[in-house]
């Protein structure tokens, strides 16, 4: 028998060749094919559903049909058909996503900051993300910058679980920014501090974007020398501290050409504060980021911003007391990053003022462990006693 012949039978066998007479004609046709199912896993039905409720579809699977169709339908209590979404439901979020897409980009605003304030459930935020994303280029940018704060915030919050639906929020904010890059040669050095501490605090962006930015800076700079002011140049350090310390942004640049212009900016942000270090206000100057001053400054203006704060006595006075709980901090990061020996090379007003800084850090340890075992003790007190009065209860009573 030849190989072909061999083969001929096999299909025959599995069915899936004719068996034919000697006429030529069909002795055994093949099999119907059968009707293919919908196999589909749950959490890809429930990726499709999200997707077509986004687009306002009502066809196919919905989130009440998200089930197996052969469960559905076969075996014992199964039932005919798959439940199918309510009709009054279907309309409703019709008439939810005309109501954004038809919404001017002032009311969106204010429907977007009324559900990072109520907490929304991760669907109304990805309609809402998909609007701001078909307006990107539409949008003045005081509002990019509002909107793009409410979506950093909600992604890296609780209210969004999904690991997709926290990306496409990310991913929406950091498209708003990037449409700010055709208008960046008209800001001026204000609205440029505004994007950094927008960066910074979102934590969005890339790192394209962010040397563009500095690159304005260094330009608004030159044209007019005396606009970067102290409290701006506070403001700048930091926010540009923040960044360098809890995002994957590095304003110092990650080599090329840019790696010089944010050198450069960097660097007269730093003789600003230095150079007008008595001009500066006490609210800007005691804010000053920790990562900044110990990692982004030399020593000279390590030395004398810490000497002013200790001339002016930051946190320690009425005018500047709710900053103290910040300052402690700072004191920490400075002896931790730039070594406890730091201090002995300060004027002696600034060592006591640091001296200060350590008692009162160690006077709130000290009330926060005697509260601990306050409380320790008296939930104690509190469980013994109820234990004796169960134990002398009357059972009738």
């Amino acid at each position: 028998m030849e190989r072909h012949e061999v083969e001929q039978l096999r299909r025959i066998a599995a069915g899936t060749y004719p068996l034919m007479d000697d006429t030529g004609e069909t002795m055994l046709p093949l099999a119907p094919p059968e009707e293919p199912e919908f196999s589909a896993r749950l959490r890809s039905r429930m990726r499709t559903h999200r997707k077509r409720t986004l687009v306002g579809e009502a066809g196919g699977f919905n989130a009440l049909e998200a089930v197996d169709i052969s469960v559905a339908s076969e075996g014992p209590g199964g039932r005919d058909e798959p439940p199918s979404m309510d009709p009054l439901d279907r309309e409703f979020v019709k008439e939810r996503l005309t109501a954004l897409a038809v919404a001017d980009n002032d009311n969106l605003l204010l429907e977007t900051e009324k559900l990072a304030a109520c907490g929304a459930k991760e669907e109304q935020w990805l309609r809402m993300a998909t609007q701001w994303s078909s307006r990107a280029y539409e949008v003045v940018p005081a509002i990019v910058l509002r909107v793009v704060l409410a979506l950093g915030s909600v992604a890296r919050g609780q209210d969004i679980r999904s690991k997709s639906g926290k990306q496409e929020l990310l991913r929406v904010a950091d498209l708003l920014l990037s449409s700010l890059s055709s208008c960046l040669q008209s800001f001026d050095l204000r609205l440029l501090t505004v994007v950094i501490v927008t960066l910074t605090t979102a934590r969005v962006g890339s790192q394209v974007f962010l040397d563009a930015v500095m690159a304005r800076l260094l330009a608004c700079h030159h044209c007019d020398c005396e606009a970067l002011t102290p409290s701006l140049a506070l403001q700048l350090a930091t926010a540009i501290g923040k960044m360098a310390d809890s995002t994957c942004l590095r304003p110092k640049g990650v080599g090329g050409p840019s790696c010089s212009t944010n050198q450069k900016i960097l660097h007269e942000i730093q003789n600003r504060i230095v150079s007008r270090i008595e001009d500066c206000p006490q609210d800007d100057l005691g804010r000053l980021d920790g990562y900044y001053l110990t990692r982004l400054c030399d020593h000279h203006a390590q030395h004398v911003i810490i000497s002013r704060m200790a001339e002016v006595q930051v946190g320690l006075r009425d005018a500047t007391k709710h900053l103290l709980p910040h300052m402690i901090e700072l004191r920490k990061t400075i002896e931790r990053e730039l070594g406890p020996s730091v201090r002995f090379r300060l004027p002696r007003p600034t060592q006591k003022y640091l001296a200060q800084l350590e008692q009162l850090d160690h006077g709130a340890e000290k009330i926060m462990d005697i509260r601990e075992r306050f409380h320790v003790k008296l939930n104690r007190e509190t469980s013994r006693m109820q234990a004796g009065a169960c134990e002398f209860r009357r059972p009738g009573s």
